[in-house]
């Protein structure tokens, strides 16, 4: 019997026995026909690694496991890592990556595939950002310059989505949101539009996440950490976020969690 005849009783069992999921499963395993094409998206990672914020290396590893699982099936997908300097002119992009398709074969094949894209990329974008980390951390964090910055960077057409690693205490000419007085909501807004930042349209369709954003103390500084400041700047990234047009916007104490996200509107941990 020749191999397509085999291949053919093969679905036909699979029809026969267990319907039409099981011949897409036997279809699937033997490789003989395509896996549906997931849409690409275009991921930006940036990494505020000023003193007492919580990008590291382990942080930024851990992200970056979680981003590649997502976006290793989605091939034409992007990656691109952003270390953030003390001045908006020093946040600069570090490393990218574009996921490529795996080649048809067996199921087996593909996960071998994709788990050597995922390991290669990984590699590529840890490189690229292992010589920020060698350099002492900066006192400044200017977290509102840097995302305009980087919305403002060349995604081509694809959704993107904006993942910073930060404590998402700004520190610059906007507040000193360590030690200084937070400022009101209605402050806030009218600083950034006076400095023509996070303006109205600007992340449209954008899902923005904060990760690993946890009350600590700031090394040298002797700031008072309380619960009360770290909600009342939660608020204030959610509302400036927003108003700039995210799709999307999670404050979280944890690594940013991208297969929660499609579809979803409320932050989970925003609110805290």
């Amino acid at each position: 019997m020749k191999l397509s005849a085999v291949l053919i009783a093969m679905l036909l069992v699979a029809l026969f026995t267990t319907g039409c999921d099981g011949v897409d499963q036997t279809c699937k395993v033997l490789g003989i026909c395509d896996e549906p094409v997931k849409a690409a998206v275009f991921i930006e990672i940036v990494c505020d690694r000023s003193s007492g914020s919580t990008c590291t290396r382990e942080s930024l590893l851990e992200s970056l496991e979680r981003v590649l699982a997502f976006v290793v099936d989605r091939p034409g997908s992007h990656v691109r890592i952003w270390m953030m300097g003390s001045t908006v002119d020093k946040t600069v992009a570090v490393a990218e990556q574009t996921i490529p398709a795996v080649k048809r074969g067996s199921e087996r094949s593909r996960r071998a595939q994709t788990a050597k894209i995922a390991a290669s990329a990984r590699d590529v974008l840890l490189s690229g950002a292992a010589t920020a980390f060698e350099a002492p951390s900066v006192r400044r964090s200017p977290i509102a310059e840097s995302v305009t910055k980087i919305a403002l960077a060349d995604a081509g057409s694809l959704p993107r989505k904006l993942i910073v690693l930060t404590d998402a205490r700004e520190v610059s000419s906007l507040g000193d949101f360590e030690c200084g007085r937070v400022p009101g909501d209605a402050q806030f807004a009218a600083l950034l539009r006076r400095l023509s930042l996070l303006t109205p349209g600007l992340l449209t369709g954008v899902d923005v996440t904060f990760s690993y954003v946890t009350s600590t103390s700031v090394p040298g500084r002797g700031c008072i950490v309380s619960i009360d400041r770290d909600i009342r700047v939660r608020k204030l990234w959610t509302a400036a976020l927003r108003g700039s047009g995210a799709a999307t916007v999670r404050i979280v104490s944890g690594p940013a969690d991208l297969q929660d996200q499609d579809g979803a509107d409320a932050p989970k941990e925003a609110a805290r």
